[in-house]
């Protein structure tokens, strides 16, 4: 996704991104909701500035820490009444303790980092932040809602050019933001929104963590354990480009050409500016919220048990951070009074990772806890214990429809007081494998991975693998499509779509005389000839060696002469209204509708000329009309038609036009600004009268109108006019169906 919407509201707050998460999967780019809007286009930067996702905390299920390429490590900032944290978050009451879920933060930030006072022409605060963030995929504070994202985010709520690119360098890159058709733009970039796969916003271009800058003044250092104190503005360090700013660029940015710009672009030193000064403003110092992590925490990815006749093994693995205190215990008696085994240390590696392999010298307890003592308080991971499976999984291929074809699959437990046949497949229906531990499922294709499960809760998948004989490779098909039937002279398309198969070259051929256009194409063209027959076509296919071939006829047939017909009219067509002409009874494969170019009034005859049927306003006119309809056969090939040819025929028609009869007039005025006129008609029909004073029709001077009524009478009375008497004491009137009569005298 290169240009983004971007949406969602300023602020360090984020309401939630409901409904996104599959939108969002694994994007680099990221679309949310609110106003105004405007386009962000990602431009240099990448991902890569994380490397490491701490093991997920027992208590509020979110990563304990995140680590970046520099090796710097934040935990969440999620406390209110840690100062240096308490101005990002907010929980519902921020008097108490933090506790998952009740008193809980909807968001928090791992770290944070705002431009501090950077304005945009006009005096507009200019926000631009960039954060790793904690949250939550839907309303609420619930287990299995937790998500990790990064993001990018600019507001400027007016005084931009409209619809304009600015560019962005920033600690991560650079970006280019268009404003909306307000001159303001809100846009966002969020990367992880997937609840629980918290390695998403590691594939965002936030990273590595920016930390304050060292000055001369070595007491100018952030709080311990912080990389910021949340309120002080400050130069950073850690932009992995040595962009330790945000600098913004375009029509200005910076106000107008008579404008003092607040803000300033560096002009010397590292990548100084050279430009008109207004179109270019930056800032160095950022509000900084990060917090060093007091806990490793850990991750346990096994504990499982082996049961034999000579013993009981427990096996655990987990990770953390290197050089930490890890030990397992029994689960179910916390390694007090009553233990199952004795509180054992894991062995670690150096780099992160830790096992332990522990004898039972008894019973076998149903969970462990996996401690990380080093951490304060000390980090519990509570997990049941499962047996372990191993597993296989086969399929047997034959040649031809696999009906006879099976998966087959084995599996054994870790606990050998296990039967093998309560062994199942929760793929199949929880089928069950027999007493010697296997199953076979005929099907003609396999699943790529199988999974087996335990009563005692371990579960296995393992990957299928195939052996046998190969398949049929696809065969070669020449198909030629259907048989056709059609009219001399026209175009027609061959198909060879239908044609399957490693095509590597394709030709037609047809009868001599016959030119193909394409003829190596799967959609050639022809021209069917003037002579009627039957024309066969071969289409060749080739692979390799292999050949194939098919053949297709069109029959042509002869063609047939156009015929011309256009459908009774009225002798007397109405002025002013639609009239319809019918040329559906013509023969012919093309239609063209026009009027005779000698006619004294021009008609238009709307967009619509080559239907069967043409309709249009008959106008206001004196004349006829003429119009003229054409009929071609599909093999014509255009140009005159004013006289029948074996490819066209020509009709034409006179529209004579219904000339409204007024008959006698009589007007009045009283002096007193009172109008009365009446009259008759001579056709009723959707019929207006107006009435004006003075020997011509002026607009100007409309005294009033009135609707010729069945016994074609009509009747204009008008009181309190502001039209005078004319000093011809005269009227004049006209009607919609054509009628007029001009300097009618005033009784």
């Amino acid at each position: 996704m290169n240009r983004l919407v971007g949406l969602l509201r300023a602020g360090r707050n984020r309401k939630k991104v409901v409904g996104l998460t599959a939108l969002f999967l694994l994007a680099l780019g990221a679309v949310a909701i609110a106003a105004p809007s405007g386009l962000l286009t990602p431009g240099s930067g990448s991902s890569g500035g994380l490397s490491t996702v701490g093991p997920v905390n027992p208590n509020n299920g979110f990563p304990d820490w995140y680590r970046d390429s520099n090796g710097i490590d934040l935990q969440p900032c999620d406390d209110p009444q840690d100062k240096y944290c308490g101005g990002a978050v907010a929980a519902p009451d921020n008097t108490a303790p933090i506790t998952f879920p009740d008193n809980f933060p909807d968001e928090f930030f791992y770290m944070s980092a705002d431009a501090d006072s950077l304005t945009s022409a006009g005096g507009n605060k200019v926000l631009a932040s960039f954060a790793l963030e904690g949250a939550f995929a839907n309303p609420g504070i619930h287990a299995g809602d937790q998500i990790v994202f990064s993001r990018i985010r600019y507001r400027i709520n007016a005084g931009l050019a409209k619809n304009t690119d600015y560019k962005v360098t920033q600690p991560y890159g650079t970006d280019t933001v268009t404003s909306d058709d307000t001159g303001a733009l809100f846009v966002t970039q969020d990367v992880g929104v997937s609840p629980g796969d918290f390695a998403q916003a590691t594939k965002g271009r936030v990273g590595p963590f920016l930390t304050w800058a060292k000055t001369a003044d070595p007491n100018d250092l952030p709080p311990a354990n912080y990389v910021g104190d949340g309120v002080t503005p400050h130069t950073v360090t850690g932009s992995p480009v040595n962009t330790n700013f945000v600098r913004i660029q375009g029509t200005g940015i910076g106000g107008g050409p008579t404008d003092t710009n607040p803000n300033p672009c560096n002009t010397t030193g590292a990548n100084a500016y050279t430009g008109p000064v207004n179109d270019c403003i930056q800032t160095n110092n950022f509000v900084l919220v990060g917090k060093r992590p007091t806990i490793a925490g850990v991750d346990v990815t096994r504990a499982t048990y082996e049961k034999t006749a000579s013993g009981t093994q427990i096996a655990v693995t987990a990770n953390s951070k290197a050089g930490q205190d890890i030990v397992v215990r029994d689960g179910d008696n916390g390694g007090g009074p009553g233990r199952l085994f004795r509180t054992t240390p894991l062995r670690a590696d150096g780099t992160g990772r830790y096992m332990a392999y522990v004898s039972v010298p008894g019973a076998l307890p149903k969970t462990v806890d996996v401690v990380n003592r080093a951490d304060t308080p000390a980090t519990v991971k509570h997990v049941d214990l499962t047996d372990a499976l191993t597993a296989t999984a086969s399929y047997g291929v034959t040649n031809g429809s696999g009906g006879g074809d099976k998966l087959h699959v084995t599996a054994s437990s870790s606990d050998s007081s296990v039967a093998q046949s309560s062994l199942t497949l929760p793929g199949y229906g929880d089928k069950a494998l027999d007493a010697t531990g296997q199953a076979d499922i005929s099907t003609p294709a396999p699943p790529d991975t199988v999974t087996v499960k335990s009563p005692k809760g371990g579960s296995v998948t393992v990957p299928v693998t195939m052996s046998g004989q190969t398949l049929d490779p696809l065969p070669l098909i020449a198909s030629a499509g259907v048989d056709q039937t059609v009219s001399a002279g026209v175009k027609v398309t061959l198909d060879g779509t239908g044609s399957a198969g490693d095509i590597d070259s394709l030709s037609w051929s047809g009868p001599a005389g016959i030119t193909v256009s394409g003829a190596t194409t799967t959609s050639p063209t022809f021209t069917a000839p003037a002579t009627a027959g039957t024309l066969t076509f071969t289409l060749t296919v080739k692979s390799g060696t292999d050949t194939k071939t098919d053949t297709v006829d069109v029959k042509v047939n002869p063609v047939t002469p156009p015929t011309a017909v256009i459908g009774a009219v009225p002798a007397a067509v109405l002025q002013n209204l639609p009239i319809t002409l019918d040329g559906s009874a013509s023969v012919g494969a093309k239609f063209q509708w026009s009027q005779d170019p000698t006619d004294a009034t021009k008609v238009s005859l709307g967009t619509d000329t080559t239907s069967s049927k043409l309709t249009f306003l008959y106008p206001k006119t004196t004349t006829p009309v003429h119009i003229i309809l054409r009929v071609r056969s599909a093999a014509d090939t255009g140009g005159a038609c004013d006289t029948p040819t074996a490819t066209c025929d020509v009709a034409k028609v006179t529209l004579t036009p219904l000339l409204d009869n007024l008959g006698t007039i009589r007007a009045k005025n009283d002096g007193k600004g009172r109008w009365v006129v009446d009259g008759s008609s001579s056709t009723s029909e959707s019929n207006n009268v107006r009435v004006y004073a003075g020997p011509t029709i002026d607009p100007t001077k409309l005294i009033g109108s009135a609707l010729v009524d069945p016994t074609l009478a009509w009747k204009t009375d008008v009181r309190n006019s502001t039209v005078a008497v004319p000093t011809c004491r005269c009227v004049s009137v006209e009607s919609d169906r054509g009628g007029k009569q001009l300097a009618v005298p005033m009784q």
